[in-house]
């Protein structure tokens, strides 16, 4: 006995060391948590969060024994609280602690000392672990956490294998009872881990699973519709956000999402709408402000889109789109050194950001800063060399110049990171066409139309060669071509 006391003495104490590492960790202060993420902790009444709290623990040991209900995500309404003394689910928490008491007598009064030690020990690995998780010490910020029962397994199978070596020394009955159990838990753990298993094949199949068990859960219909609009099927995106808020009017994130995709079907005031409950919920959500410059925007509420991106970057400075989207905006509004310094934030808090570089430098080129822009662009090759839009851009100006085997070299260059592009071979061959090198040019034109038959462009350059090789051959002179 002082052994078994020994041993859980140095368990308690390894366990309180490891709580004070995390305490110190998180910075001596406990994270502050949402009520939707576990709702019995915000309970008012002292006596209905307790009895909310033992019927998770119910639902826990449940779990344990019967692993039918399992979900990605047990918060935002996915158990519902216990409002009332006449709930039938008390009675879950009535034979919870019947079946705890039971087991604890067994481990103070059982006389053959081998089995209660191993009792114990089933008991503490199946209570002591799951105590952090218990909401005694310091709230969680989970209702339910399949992750916290892993360690608590280990109690409940030592616990049930220890009431089949009981039931088995039950004589030839006792045995065959024993033998039928075992094989029946084997076969309906194996089909339910394999199911399981199934609902992890992809994001798709995790989420969905999770409307079974769930279906109260706003959380659950946000993250399957995340992933239907990710897959294309918008309608039952659309569909799924709108459930999701249904269940949480307060869902910000997931007004947020709707609204983009809304936005995107040019549907700009319903959108706008949305996106302002989202910033109102929360005032600092960054990406929320965002979106919603993008939509003010489109709505041709310039100043209100500045003010959306402001508010964007004050609750994230280190934002680099939203930076971008500014630079738009005041691109928009012909405020070009405005629009340039915007770009280059952007480029200063994200190297690689393509459209940053890319706008920038069209922006200095088309203010007539030729220069500049070309000095941008092979500025950006070094941080983003990968990039076919960096060679293509950097050809068309150069070809602007004349500087024509420079700008071939890009081109080509573009062509070999993006071989499938119209426009990259349309403009090479309008390169090769000012160039005097009428073949290469036709070569490269047949090409875009063969991947864009109908590019108005390419056709019309097309006439344009005819007519140049035309005259050569009438022994004109040529005629460049402007692009």
């Amino acid at each position: 006995m002082k052994g078994l006391i020994y041993r859980h003495a140095v368990l308690l104490i390894t366990g309180l060391i490891l709580l004070l590492c995390r305490w110190h960790i998180m910075g001596s202060s406990t994270p502050v948590f949402q009520v939707v993420d576990n709702p019995a902790s915000f309970e008012k009444s002292f006596i209905m969060r307790v009895i909310n709290y033992n019927y998770l623990y119910a639902v826990n040991a449940w779990l344990l024994i019967v692993p039918q209900w399992l979900c990605f995500d047990w918060s935002m309404g996915c158990v519902p609280l216990i409002k009332s003394f006449t709930d039938p689910r008390l009675l879950c928490i009535a034979a919870l602690w019947a079946v705890l008491l039971l087991l604890i007598l067994h481990c103070l009064f059982g006389k053959d000392l081998y089995y209660k030690r191993i009792l114990i020990m089933g008991v503490a690995l199946l209570v002591v672990p799951f105590l952090p998780a218990s909401n005694l010490f310091f709230t969680v910020g989970f209702v339910v956490a399949e992750r916290v029962l892993y360690l608590s397994s280990l109690g409940s199978c030592l616990i049930v294998v220890l009431g089949f070596v009981v039931l088995s020394r039950k004589g030839p009955t006792g045995q065959k009872l024993t033998g039928g159990l075992m094989w029946f838990l084997i076969v309906v753990y194996a089909a339910r881990t394999i199911q399981r298993s199934s609902d992890w094949i992809d994001e798709d199949s995790l989420f969905t699973s999770g409307l079974s068990v769930c279906p109260l859960n706003a959380k659950v219909h946000y993250n399957v519709g995340k992933v239907r609009t990710e897959k294309r099927e918008l309608q039952m995106g659309e569909k799924f956000y709108r459930e999701a808020i249904r269940l949480n009017p307060t869902y910000d994130q997931a007004l947020n999402n709707l609204g983009n995709l809304i936005k995107d079907d040019g549907r700009y005031e319903e959108a706008e709408v949305l996106l302002e409950r989202a910033v109102k919920i929360r005032n600092n959500f960054a990406a929320g402000w965002m979106n919603l410059g993008t939509i003010k925007a489109a709505l041709h509420k310039e100043g209100e889109a500045e003010m959306c991106y402001r508010k964007a970057i004050l609750y994230r400075p280190i934002y680099p789109d939203a930076y971008f989207n500014l630079g738009n905006l005041y691109i928009d509004q012909q405020k070009t050194s405005e629009a340039v310094a915007a770009f280059k934030t952007a480029i200063i808090l994200k190297h690689d950001h393509v459209g940053a570089w890319m706008n920038q430098a069209l922006l200095l080129d088309k203010s007539g800063n030729r220069e500049a822009a070309i000095s941008v662009i092979k500025e950006a090759k070094k941080h983003i060399p990968k990039e076919p839009l960096v060679y293509f851009n950097l050809a068309n100006m150069l070809g602007r110049k004349d500087e024509f085997l420079e700008a071939e070299e890009n081109f080509l260059k573009a062509l070999e990171l993006k071989p499938n592009s119209a426009e990259f071979y349309g403009n090479l061959g309008v390169l090769y066409h000012r160039w005097g090198k009428y073949d290469k040019a036709g070569i490269h034109y047949k090409r875009a139309l063969m991947l864009e038959p109908r590019n108005e462009n390419v056709l019309q350059n097309v006439q344009k060669l005819k007519r140049a090789m035309q005259k050569l051959s009438n022994g004109g002179s040529k005629k460049k071509i402007r692009k």
